[in-house]
């Protein structure tokens, strides 16, 4: 996208221009003012248009526009404060749960980063009950810093990543690839 803008004033009898030619970057490739006693009304003028044109790409950012640019996936509030994104396989059945404290939220940023542990396992629970899990097969932890334990079953491995409350809870079917 390019944008040429051009201001013609006259006054005192002399004639000023301001003009301005953007990219889609919106980086300025020409920008001249003239007139000697204009400059200062000629500058107001081009401080008006170049808010007008940083304004109106911001605006005009469609989801096709975001999607075009960036991956989408789906997030699923599963209660205030909590969310979830899956990953699907090629059937369209999920294969991949991570769950985590929501950071945007109504009024602002929460950046605690922790889930508190008792929620952590009821959550787990409502997405993958004990009966679809299937037969236990062992646990595993790691600790560097923070901890990683992991709950293997014969249907799902689930890891929970905490320190100092937790963090992350990652759920990954084992007959069900990722695509």
């Amino acid at each position: 996208m390019s944008i040429s803008l051009r201001i013609h004033g006259k006054g005192e009898g002399k004639s000023h221009t301001c003009e301005i030619a953007c990219s889609g970057s919106l980086s300025c490739a020409k920008l001249s003012i003239s007139g000697a006693k204009s400059e200062q009304n000629m500058t107001k003028a081009f401080l008006a248009a170049f808010s007008v044109l940083v304004c109106i790409p911001a605006a005009g950012q469609t989801s096709a526009d975001l999607a075009k640019k960036y991956p989408h996936h789906e997030v699923y509030a599963l209660e205030p404060g909590v969310q979830m994104a899956p990953k699907f396989d090629s059937t369209g059945r999920v294969c991949e749960m991570q769950v985590e404290q929501t950071r945007f939220v109504k009024d602002g940023v929460d950046l605690s980063y922790r889930i508190d542990e008792r929620k952590a396992f009821s959550i787990i629970d409502g997405l993958v009950p004990v009966s679809e899990r299937g037969a236990k097969l062992g646990t595993s932890e790691e600790c560097m810093g923070v901890c990683q334990t992991t709950y293997q079953y014969s249907n799902v491995a689930i890891s929970i990543v905490s320190g100092g409350g937790t963090r992350l809870v990652r759920i990954k079917w084992r007959n069900r690839s990722c695509s």
